[in-house]
């Protein structure tokens, strides 16, 4: 293709999975610089569906991304093998500005968690119907 001929959005080819394939990923973005700053990709077909902050009781200085998935999703009909809370801190590098997520564990759970929300500092999840 030449130059002129990428501007024409009918020729942009997007790759499409198949059914029951995902890909999904975390990124930690700074918007007032416009980059990302950390970046976390999941592996083995696993499906992002939702995701929150939360402060731990026993860890009140600590701020946690939880993130609920599902593993071989597929949507109609709906199918799972099993969903996932996944755990990361999200801390600031000592002697700088930037920020990182440490992924800490990934809990098995049966069903997709849907909802996610702190309450009073604990995870209260909605895992299925």
């Amino acid at each position: 293709l030449n130059e002129k001929s990428t501007d024409d959005p009918s020729l942009i080819v997007r790759p499409k999975a198949g059914s029951g394939k995902w890909a999904s990923c975390i990124r930690l973005f700074d918007a007032v610089q416009n980059k990302t700053i950390d970046f976390a990709e999941f592996k083995d077909n696993e499906a992002a569906m939702s995701v929150c902050t939360c402060e731990f009781h026993d860890k009140p200085n600590e701020t946690f991304v939880i993130v609920g998935s599902a593993k071989n999703l597929h949507l109609a009909p709906r199918k799972l093998d099993c969903g996932y809370l996944r755990v990361y801190r999200l801390y600031q590098i000592e002697g700088s500005d930037d920020w990182k997520l440490e992924f800490l564990h990934k809990t098995e759970v049966e069903e997709a968690p849907g909802a996610l929300i702190p309450f009073q500092g604990r995870l209260l999840a909605g895992v299925g119907k």
